[in-house]
């Protein structure tokens, strides 16, 4: 089995130039889901780049607007009542959209409501630019899953596989570059509804130490592909990904681990006890007598 793996300055140079303009490379900063990555230090990460509404371009807006209404209805099918809310742009549903690395011709859009009890629901939207089926991918319902997590469902692999053309998925996987084939996890990560923000050198956090770095392992045995990397959840985790495919970039298996953020603890030293020496008795004088002359 082979790794494609590459040391720090390199993957630095690799995911700035190959995700210019679709993915953010955060300086160092807390890792924090929502935050401004730039204000601590903790290495350098990516991440896919994400608008609001409003921060998008008006040929994606006007496409959004247009599609509302078929929105509505694929969210429906699914559980999701958004007929008056964000359709209407009620600023309950919170919409972004997410700059895919291989998106192509297709708009992706993340739906996301917090319920008065801080409960969460949460959808993703696939809209073909030119024309077709608005496609829903189920995230949440009220902090649940519908039968399987979004990620480890079958419908997701399908949807992936029929949403990236196989020959753009099987050339990704067979570059040298570290841009392409992580652009693959991290198209699927926003597809069922995460925002992974990837340390590129782990090592550099005290946090992330024990994280693996970004590695493609290649089994040209069973001709299998799996692709391995950490999401910085917050200042107190990091989550692993596990994405199995075959040579062809089919999705085979998903899994995620959570682990909490190392903390180095130093035992502590105890003073050695100091040991007091009694003071010991005068010693007597001792008397010589007089000698005569």
């Amino acid at each position: 089995m082979r790794r494609a793996r590459y040391p720090f300055w390199m993957m630095v140079l690799l995911c700035a130039g190959f995700l210019r303009g679709t993915a953010q490379e955060h300086g160092p900063g807390p890792c924090e889901k929502g935050t401004d990555a730039s204000t601590q230090g903790c290495g350098a990460y990516v991440s896919l780049e994400h608008r609001s509404l409003d921060a998008m371009t008006p040929e994606d807006r006007e496409l959004w607007s247009s599609r509302t209404r078929d929105i509505a209805q694929a969210a429906a099918i699914h559980g999701y009542n958004i007929e008056g809310t964000a359709a209407s742009g009620n600023p309950e549903w919170m919409v972004s959209q997410s700059l895919c690395l291989h998106c192509g011709d297709t708009l992706l859009l993340q739906y996301r409501l917090i319920h008065a009890d801080r409960a969460v629901s949460a959808f993703t939207v696939l809209v073909p630019r030119s024309g077709g089926p608005v496609r829903v991918v189920s995230v949440l319902h009220h902090n649940a899953w519908d039968f399987l997590p979004s990620i480890q469902s079958p419908g997701s692999f399908a949807l992936f596989d029929t949403w990236l053309p196989e020959e753009e998925r099987r050339r990704a996987l067979e570059q040298r570059a570290a841009a392409p084939w992580l652009g693959l996890g991290l198209d699927y990560a926003e597809l069922t509804g995460n925002r992974p923000i990837v340390p590129i050198e782990p090592s550099l956090d005290n946090a992330t130490i024990l994280a693996p770095e970004v590695i493609l392992q290649i089994d040209d045995i069973r001709l299998k592909r799996e692709l391995i990397f950490s999401d910085r959840e917050g200042p107190e985790a990091y989550r692993v990904w596990n994405i199995r495919m075959d040579r062809n970039g089919k999705i085979l298996q998903v899994k995620t681990r959570a682990h909490a953020a190392y903390t180095a603890h130093l035992l502590p030293t105890a003073a050695p006890a100091g040991k007091l020496i009694q003071p010991t008795e005068q010693p007597q004088g001792k008397s010589i007598p007089d000698v005569a002359p």
